[in-house]
């Protein structure tokens, strides 16, 4: 994972101890200690969420066990609310570079429990209690109910942060990601915020619109159109848990979106797409327009959720742990080791599964692939059978080497795109000189994404291969159907 050369700048605010903090946390206060230069948030009301019927119907608030896969996203029953922020990074499919969590918890939890709980352990930086767990991140001791969650678990950028924090103010937000903030009520208790604000220059609007298919024979709509996109804002994105759960997406620009009116629908889908959200299902939402922004509300699988919050999550951590600190390590039983590894192979096949039907309807390939790898490298591995956890590595790996075809190409792509040789620099042009040139752009693609398909398919079958046998393995060797 790179991490933004900021990052060791802008995030000290968040090692700052609030001494004698004892007031309940909004979401304003735990968002003044995000790093100003982040450009993503999530917000989430985590006690009102656990509590709303559908969360209570499919068992959000268990324990975050290999079992919990199939949930959309894994919440820490010990926090009241937390801010996630994030640097996303539009060139890599709006891929994390760095995040960064603040909770409130319902009580202090000292991060020795979790560092005992996920055999990592305990550094102590500029006298700031920092757990360091496998999985790349880091917890923080902010004092009083306050916890932080960093990752990548980089221990140079914790010491500059906590020798910067001393006396300094925290960095605000960008104005839209603050205006997000008000967007998550008694009603609404998920927000995803993206600042999209200066993330597409002339050029890239003309290439994304040449390639838009419903606008091929309509230049004259692309032409109206680009100005609008170019005063692209951002995308919150606010969830509402009930009996279901309910979704509204809004896209904000800072101009009039009236050109939009009779592309509204599709321009959104395509962005969708280029973002990796489940562009199918949110083509059945209803659309409608503000005087600035393209709104769109329907309902959210529990598949689209877990794609969705996939963007940005926090990993599976136990954050209390009841196991005592000199317990000796149990020998676990036969039946213990067959049911989990039941639950992680059960887990790897429900995220595969998600996968490979996501991909239909994006064009992010290459980041859901790595999100996906991700997900089942940080799948609980305690007394899973090792064949099985051999079997989850390599699926992980093949995962990984589908995705970097797939940015390989893109690469090789913008290779020969820009020794093509055209006199189009950028504009908004839309005669057709530029349209051919769109078209050779098009045919060049083509041909290197043909390669990472490929490579892909190559990679599935390898996927089914592999997961057949160790089926056909572990059926034998448990007396169970796997």
């Amino acid at each position: 994972m790179r991490v933004n050369s900021l990052f060791a700048l802008a995030l000290f605010s968040i090692v700052a101890p609030i001494d004698g903090l004892q007031a309940a946390e909004t979401f304003d206060s735990l968002a003044a200690r995000i790093p100003g230069v982040a450009n993503a948030i999530v917000l989430i009301d985590v006690e009102k969420t656990l509590a709303a019927p559908l969360a209570q119907q499919q068992g959000w608030a268990g324990k975050l066990e290999v079992t919990n896969v199939e949930r959309p996203l894994a919440l820490p029953p010990e926090a009241n609310r937390l801010v996630l922020g994030a640097a996303l990074d539009p060139r890599e499919d709006f891929q994390a570079a760095w995040e960064v969590v603040v909770m409130e918890l319902a009580e202090p939890i000292a991060v020795r429990s979790i560092a005992r709980a996920e055999s990592g352990f305990v550094d102590d930086v500029n006298g700031v209690a920092v757990a360091v767990i496998p999985r790349d991140a880091a917890f923080l001791d902010l004092g009083g109910n306050l916890l932080a969650m960093v990752r990548p678990a980089e221990r140079q950028f914790l010491s500059r942060w906590s020798a910067a924090a001393k006396g300094n103010q925290p960095p605000e937000l960008s104005p839209y990601l603050q205006s997000a903030l008000r967007l998550v009520n008694d009603r609404v208790q998920i927000l995803l915020a993206i600042d999209l604000t200066d993330v597409l220059g002339p050029r890239d609007i003309d290439a994304r619109l040449a390639e838009a298919t419903w606008l091929k024979d309509q230049p004259a709509d692309a032409k109206a159109i680009a100005p609008v996109v170019a005063k692209l804002r951002g995308a919150a994105l606010r969830i509402a848990v009930g009996a279901e759960c309910q979704g509204q997406l809004q896209i904000d620009f800072d101009a009039d979106v009236a050109p939009l009116s009779a592309v509204a629908g599709p321009l959104v889908l395509h962005a969708l797409e280029n973002l990796g959200f489940p562009a199918q299902e949110i083509s059945q939402w209803d659309v409608s327009l503000a005087e600035r922004s393209i709104r769109m509300r329907g309902v959210l699988s529990t598949a689209a959720q877990r794609r969705v919050m996939s963007v940005l999550e926090l990993p599976p951590v136990d954050l209390k742990s009841t196991a005592s600190p000199d317990a000796a390590p149990k020998a676990p039983t036969a039946s213990e080791v067959r049911e989990r590894s039941l639950a992680y192979f059960k887990s790897t096949q429900t995220l595969v599964d998600d996968l490979r039907k996501g991909l239909k309807d994006t064009k992010a390939t290459s980041a859901w692939m790595e999100r996906y790898a991700r997900r089942i490298d940080e799948l609980p591995v305690l007394n899973v059978d090792e064949l099985l956890l051999d079997y989850g590595d390599k699926l992980a790996e093949t995962l990984r080497v589908m995705a970097l075809s797939k940015r390989q190409a893109g690469i090789n792509y913008g290779v020969r795109a820009s020794s093509g040789g055209s006199s189009y620099y950028g504009g908004y042009d839309y005669s057709y000189d530029a349209y051919a040139a769109a078209a050779d752009r098009a045919q060049a693609k083509k041909e290197e994404m043909s390669v990472a398909a490929d490579t892909r398919v190559e990679g599935w079958k390898l996927i089914d291969d592999a997961t057949a046998d160790i089926r056909r393995t572990l059926t034998k060797k448990y007396g169970v159907e796997f």
